[in-house]
């Protein structure tokens, strides 16, 4: 079984430090709860803040890239995770299509 979680925040942006602080670390947390509850191997990740926030949280430390899917968008394995890749991707970048148009499995 292939399971996948892809969170978005959709409101609009606040240039505030703070809340993007605030907004990182809801992020992290939440995620962090997730897998307590739920088995996850594929977590799709935009942003180099967040990504490092829910790295930390989650007590992440070696990723080793084994696919970039478009320029600046890596797929990693992780190791303190056994079956854990994280896809990351700067902010600014969009996501490659065939990511998009994945099938979602309920």
């Amino acid at each position: 079984m292939n399971n996948a979680a892809m969170i978005e925040i959709d409101q609009p942006v606040v240039r505030e430090e703070k809340f993007f602080h605030y907004l990182r670390e809801q992020m992290a947390q939440l995620v962090h709860q997730l897998f307590k509850q739920v088995h996850i191997n594929e977590l799709l990740i935009d942003g180099g803040a967040t990504v490092y926030a829910i790295a930390e949280k989650m007590g992440l430390q070696k990723f080793f890239p084994v696919q970039e899917l478009a320029p600046g968008v890596i797929r990693m394995k992780i190791d303190e995770i056994d079956d854990l890749y994280v896809t990351i991707k700067p902010g600014s970048y969009l996501w490659p299509e065939m990511l998009l148009e994945l099938p979602c499995k309920q």
